[in-house]
């Protein structure tokens, strides 16, 4: 079981996790741009159906994308803890494995290593 690379792995993820997070504000500007660009936060367009239409249809889009970083912001909160709780987890293990490796060490191990610990001792 390779716990340490299991360990970077957790902290690999935890940063992707951060870096998403760190999107949102990015996001939020470019959604309140498009809105701003577009003239969406009229509730009426002026001019012809089809441009009244068409903002609809963007503003159901720009709220659709609302709703789905919204999701992806709490999912990525919910990941994000799951992978606190893991590291503990192979932070334990990891304590759990060293202070034990020469009673459960491999055999050719354990000779090679137990004149060293009997000196110490």
């Amino acid at each position: 079981m390779d716990l340490d690379g299991m360990h970077r792995r957790i902290a690999e993820q935890e940063e992707l996790c951060r870096q998403i997070q760190s999107l949102d504000p990015a996001i939020d500007v470019l959604q309140q741009t498009c809105v701003n660009q577009f003239g969406l936060g009229r509730k009426q367009i002026a001019g012809p159906r089809e441009a009244a239409a068409s903002a609809e249809r963007l503003r159901g889009v720009m709220r659709e994308l609302r709703e789905a970083q919204s999701e992806v912001g709490r999912l990525n909160q919910i990941y994000a803890a799951y992978l606190r709780r893991s590291s503990r987890t192979i932070q334990v293990l990891i304590n759990f494995v060293g202070n034990y490796s020469l009673t459960y060490g491999r055999p050719a191990e354990t000779r090679r290593l137990a004149p060293q610990f009997m000196e110490k001792g």
